[in-house]
């Protein structure tokens, strides 16, 4: 009868999931004429741009080689690409999209920082931009080109960015440390190195900005952090191999893609009221989905990233912000 109940929990789990992730799309649809799919075609090197009311590719636009990640601007105008490069051909440049004129902006040289890969847009016109093969956080002026400043993470493989504009402070996901970096956004320094588990890959911050979830792939483990303490504070299991984690707009749910498992993952985020731990549920996916790495949906802007077996894409779905009205 427990697992009976259980599953229908899940089942309308999933429903509100899923009517979260249609109430979105018909709010931005509604708020603008059309929307925009960017796809990074790593081994082509270039992005491509879908119109979603048509459904039809648009334009194609030549990047540098192997973009991995892309951040698009609040106002869904600029594009910033983070070029990769491969494993004999480190990247060390930016490669930013005018998304409605459908035409390349510029090439941001990045000089002696290597492997951009994960970023994110700051106030001001700015992106944070992880360079893994230089161990660092660094922040760029998307308009000038400009490398504003480096911070040293001192840690390997420093991967994935989020930030927290309330607290001034981003933190970086070291794959090869096992780590979480916390930086100093103002002050332009690292605060500390946070242990989270073996391969911690996959970040995000809820809403609220009080707390980052971190997914550690080889541990098969998503760790908490109390922002404003720095601690873990709780330790979920996650089998196989999560590499992505989101939260959804209210924050309370986090979904988390297992790469090697076919499942996926929602993690309750409400504490439950004796234990202080978190509620975790999941459901398998058919076979066509294993290989789907996360999703996430914020307020005028859905971002998707996926994985097939044979040929990686990244994927960003962005519609223009809506303006409020009173």
């Amino acid at each position: 009868m427990k697992e009976a109940t259980l599953w229908e929990g899940m089942k309308l789990l999933v429903r509100s999931a899923l009517l979260v992730l249609l109430l979105a799309r018909v709010y931005v649809v509604s708020a603008a004429d059309s929307g925009t799919l960017l796809v990074l075609n790593k081994s082509d090197n270039t992005v491509s741009l879908i119109d979603l009311s048509s459904k039809k590719v648009i334009a194609t636009i030549p990047t540098g080689v192997g973009p991995h990640e892309v951040a698009v601007s609040p106002d869904g105008k600029i594009a910033v690409i983070a070029n990769y490069g491969t494993g004999q051909q480190p990247g060390s440049t930016l490669t930013t999209i005018d998304v409605p004129g459908k035409n390349p902006l510029k090439t941001i040289d990045l000089g002696e920082y290597r492997r951009p890969h994960g970023i994110t847009w700051l106030k001001d016109g700015e992106v944070a931009v992880t360079a893994e093969g230089s161990k660092a956080l660094l922040i760029v002026n998307v308009s000038t080109g400009k490398v504003l400043s480096a911070v040293p993470t001192d840690q390997n493989v420093s991967h994935m960015v989020v930030v927290s504009p309330k607290h001034h402070r981003a933190f970086v996901a070291n794959i090869g440390s096992g780590s979480v970096t916390v930086i100093d956004l103002s002050a332009k320094k690292k605060i500390a190195d946070i242990q989270t588990g073996a391969g911690a890959e996959g970040i995000d911050i809820s809403p609220d900005e009080k707390e980052v979830w971190v997914t550690n792939r080889a541990a098969n483990t998503v760790s908490v952090i109390d922002v404003l303490s720095l601690k873990v504070t709780t330790t979920l299991e996650s089998k196989d191999f999560p590499i992505r984690v989101k939260f959804t707009p209210g924050g309370k749910l986090v979904l988390v893609s297992n790469a090697r498992w076919g499942v996926s993952r929602f993690l309750m985020r409400q504490p439950k009221k004796r234990s202080g731990g978190y509620q975790c549920r999941s459901k398998q996916t058919s076979p066509a989905a294993r290989h789907r790495e996360s999703l996430a949906v914020s307020l005028g802007r859905v971002l998707c990233r996926w994985a097939y077996s044979s040929h990686r894409k990244s994927v960003t779905h962005s519609w223009p912000t809506p303006t409020p009205t009173s």
